[in-house]
């Protein structure tokens, strides 16, 4: 049995633990799991809110659901009514689902209720790692369908190549995975 890797990150004070997935093809996935984690989702949504305030935007976006916790946290304190929710999986639930293909057989999909608050938005989409620009390329055109246009990126952690992104925010750039 392989022994699971792990990565310690600091993020607003706070230490935490990263597990690190080998996906095949030679690329590692890290898990920050905010689901539960009250604390880091609190103060990684503080700091990131601060940062957006400077901007201009309209509505926030981002895969779910590791970054549910995140949406909602940071819609509140910015005091949006709306988020959008960004799917690899359509849910049963889904109502006429947009969809786009992204990265590595990828989809991504939109729920078609909620699309419509996408539409002449400016939006910023939300990370909680961004270690490959190839993921949100997908969630970028999914949110162009819905007739919104992607203004910038925000993550807690991104990888170092990532950092250097001029329109995109962050907490902590990532020490080298191993």
């Amino acid at each position: 049995m392989q022994k699971e890797k792990k990565l310690s990150v600091q993020i607003c004070g706070l230490h935490r633990t990263l597990a690190i997935t080998d996906t095949g093809c030679g690329r590692k996935r890290l898990s920050l799991r905010l689901e539960g984690d009250v604390a880091l989702t609190n103060v990684s949504a503080g700091a990131l809110a601060t940062k957006l305030a400077r901007l201009g935007w309209d509505l926030l976006a981002g895969p779910a659901p590791e970054c549910l916790p995140l949406l909602q946290v940071l819609s509140t304190f910015l005091g949006r009514e709306h988020y959008l929710a960004l799917y690899r999986n359509a849910p049963p639930s889904m109502n006429s689902p947009l969809t786009a293909a992204g990265a590595n057989d990828l989809f991504w999909f939109l729920d078609g209720r909620t699309a419509e608050h996408a539409k002449d938005q400016r939006v910023i989409l939300i990370a909680d790692a961004i270690t490959s620009e190839a993921t949100l390329r997908g969630a970028e055109t999914l949110i162009e369908q819905a007739g919104g246009r992607v203004v910038g990126y925000a993550a807690i952690l991104v990888s170092p190549p990532i950092a250097r992104w001029e329109d995109l925010l962050f907490l902590n750039e990532l020490p080298e995975i191993p």
